[in-house]
């Protein structure tokens, strides 16, 4: 009995052995579980060892303050931010026949950020929009059952937005415009799950 659960076990865990070569011609869609920041990435796998990518990652935070009944000052505050990045990237497989393959990616977005803040009888909007370029290196190890476990992080990137800033207050209104760019090396580790079809 015990022979035939061991040969059932190395049947399902050892039936295939999925690789990065697998993905040629296939869809997949990706999701950070782990630090992604609700990113999810549309994957197609272009040959044995490489694969497009777009990446798509939004964000909406929404608070309320408002002060106690009573108090000496009276504060209504309303705070709601959103983020956006999207854009198309590369995937380049380093070791495609083994199911554990390193690998790289290129990738280009469009970044759009809009900060709204209502603070008593005063207004403060913040808008930015502009692009970047990230490259990035990950492990990803491929399980016979269509879905993947990959370790990510971005290692550089270089970013540019046009940034405008508007305050209201007093029946007064004034605005401000200007840039920013950010070159960057780090480490900022994503744990994804990567589903293929």
């Amino acid at each position: 009995m015990k022979s035939i659960a061991a040969v059932g076990l190395l049947l399902i865990l050892g039936a295939s052995v999925a690789c990065a070569e697998d993905i040629k011609g296939k869809w997949g869609l990706g999701a950070g579980v782990f630090g992604g920041g609700g990113e999810v990435s549309l994957i197609r796998g272009k040959s044995d060892r490489s694969a497009w990518l777009f990446d798509v990652s939004m964000a909406n935070v929404s608070s309320t303050e408002e002060s106690d009944p009573g108090s000496s000052l009276p504060l209504g505050r309303n705070d709601d931010n959103v983020a956006m990045r999207v854009g198309p990237g590369y995937r380049g497989y380093v070791r495609m026949t083994e199911g554990l393959s390193p690998y790289w990616d290129l990738a280009a977005h469009f970044l759009y950020n809009r900060s709204h803040s209502h603070l008593n009888t005063d207004d403060f909007t913040n808008k930015s929009a502009g692009g970047d370029a990230v490259f990035s290196f990950g492990l990803e190890y491929f399980t016979p059952w269509h879905f993947s476990i990959a370790a990510d992080s971005e290692i550089g990137g270089f970013s540019w937005t046009r940034d405008t800033r508007s305050e209201t207050g007093s029946g007064v209104t004034t605005s401000s415009t200007g840039h920013t760019q950010r070159a960057s090396l780090r480490l900022s580790p994503v744990l994804y799950v990567r589903g293929y079809f």
